[in-house]
């Protein structure tokens, strides 16, 4: 006999058949505060380091995700994009926001936001590590542009494609 258990709350924004695996990961990992970032390295007995994408703050997920200069810029541009005006509160909440307003929409849009949520962690994560450890700076228009041509990419091979709305099909 198999054994179920209850879904985690953003389950339908994280593992639907539309999802793309290495950013629903990513974005799974941030939710549970679980990737590696300079404060959780720093419980570790290493020195403290700033956010190395705006170079000021102290980096934790919240930081990381939501309140440093070139993530917000990123996320005014993808609810631009989205139609979407996301809470300034910090990242756990703003997680929880978005389960409990997109979870229950429509299967489509609750596809394109989870999408576009995993995308963007999934994205800022990258450019996080390669400032790191390869000293690589993209920019803002440039990880918008990978950001919104991972979900082109993956809306382009579904069939439901055609089901779109055309402000997220361009």
């Amino acid at each position: 006999m198999r054994l179920t258990r209850a879904h985690d709350k953003g389950s339908k924004l994280l593992w639907h058949s539309w999802h793309i695996p290495r950013h629903s990961f990513i974005l799974w990992l941030a939710t549970k505060g679980r990737l590696r970032t300079q404060d959780r390295l720093h419980n570790q007995m290493l020195p403290r380091v700033p956010c190395v994408l705006c170079g000021v703050h102290e980096e934790d997920h919240n930081h990381l995700f939501f309140n440093c200069t070139l993530s917000n810029a990123v996320w005014r541009m993808i609810s631009l994009k989205l139609h979407v005006t996301w809470p300034t509160v910090p990242w756990l909440q703003a997680w929880e926001w978005a389960c409990d307003g997109y979870a229950s929409r429509s299967q489509h849009h609750s596809h394109v936001l989870g999408m576009a949520l995993a995308a963007t962690v999934y994205h800022l994560w990258s450019e996080r590590n390669r400032r790191l450890h390869l000293q690589q700076h993209g920019s803002v228009q440039k990880l918008w542009e990978n950001i919104c041509g991972s979900v082109r990419d993956r809306l382009a091979n579904l069939n439901e494609g055609c089901l779109l709305p055309e402000s997220i099909r361009r």
